[in-house]
């Protein structure tokens, strides 16, 4: 157990400490995690990339989109941590509103995970060849 967390910490403390200088909190995830546990876990969400309303198709979107989204939904401003945490809680919010959805979405995810697909963010794959 000693060893695991000794290791845990080794890899995590890094991060840890850039997210302060860079967002003025302490946090082991970047402050894009929660709209992504999101977009993962939203009502519509198939197992596979899914666009959120009002939110761009990309890492901007995701960064700057969601801050914008998530501040008209909360009514006031927010920082990157109060952003990261508001879509945590939505995202957490569908999981335990229906639990058998969130199971069927995991095991559909895991499963092509292992296929040989390569699943299309936000461009066809097939296309582009």
């Amino acid at each position: 157990f000693l060893l695991v967390m000794s290791a845990f910490l080794l890899f995590l403390t890094p991060s840890l400490f850039l997210n302060y200088l860079s967002t003025g909190t302490f946090g082991f995830t970047s402050s894009s995690s929660g709209i992504h546990l999101y977009i993962g876990n939203h009502k519509k969400a198939k197992g596979i990339y899914t666009s959120i309303p009002g939110i761009r198709l990309n890492a901007f979107g995701h960064f700057f989109d969601a801050e914008k989204v998530a501040e008209k939904l909360s009514q006031r401003k927010l920082t990157p941590a109060e952003v990261n945490r508001f879509w945590w809680k939505m995202g957490i919010r569908n999981i335990f509103a229906n639990p058998l959805r969130f199971v069927k979405l995991y095991f559909k995810k895991l499963l092509l995970f292992f296929s040989n697909w390569e699943v299309p963010n936000n461009f066809n794959l097939d296309y582009k060849k």
